[in-house]
């Protein structure tokens, strides 16, 4: 792994390190020959080519429909991701690096539980059990004080790894997933 599974905010960064030999298999041997995600691909190309990737490892790991919802929810989860990339340039906030830092932050508290929500899916408790943890966290008051300082939590996480990876610039470290 390029970096730990725990310092990552971002779905595509995470798949990027992630198991890195692997990766780099699937992106020559599967993911190009579909035609990848180029230039002059489509979106929607591009999702149909995320779906195969994604298909073939939950197969890859095992033939089971739990985790084949896992590999299709994380297609549907790499989507927010992408549209906030493309919503929210960091270009657009040069002149204003703190408010970026902060709606970066929120996305990353996002792109975290997205990563836990389908990870749950897929290798504990599958769909009905992440509906019946949904409705127990959602459902009560304490449920839901839990998961606002849950966020609390992770928002402050995400923000130590912005830190940690600017300070990684500055050393002249680059971990390019």
């Amino acid at each position: 792994m390029v970096r730990c599974m725990s310092d990552n905010y971002s779905v595509l960064a995470f798949w990027r390190g992630w198991h890195r030999s692997f990766n780099r298999w699937i992106v020559r041997y599967i993911f190009v020959p579909l035609g990848g995600s180029g230039g002059d691909v489509s979106g929607w190309k591009k999702a149909v080519n995320y779906a195969a990737v994604f298909t073939f490892v939950a197969l890859w790991h095992d033939i089971n429909l739990r985790l084949l919802l896992w590999g299709w929810l994380i297609v549907i989860f790499v989507l927010p991701d992408v549209l906030a990339r493309l919503a929210f340039p960091a270009k657009r906030y040069r002149n204003r690096p703190n408010t970026y830092r902060w709606l970066a932050g929120v996305g990353a508290v996002g792109n975290i539980l997205m990563l836990m929500a389908a990870n749950t899916v897929g290798f504990a408790v599958g769909l009905d059990g992440l509906k019946g943890l949904v409705d127990g966290i959602v459902g009560s008051l304490g449920g839901r004080v839990f998961l606002l300082a849950a966020c609390v939590t992770l928002f402050v996480g995400a923000q130590v790894m912005f830190e940690w990876r600017e300070a990684e610039k500055r050393r002249g470290v680059d971990m390019k997933c």
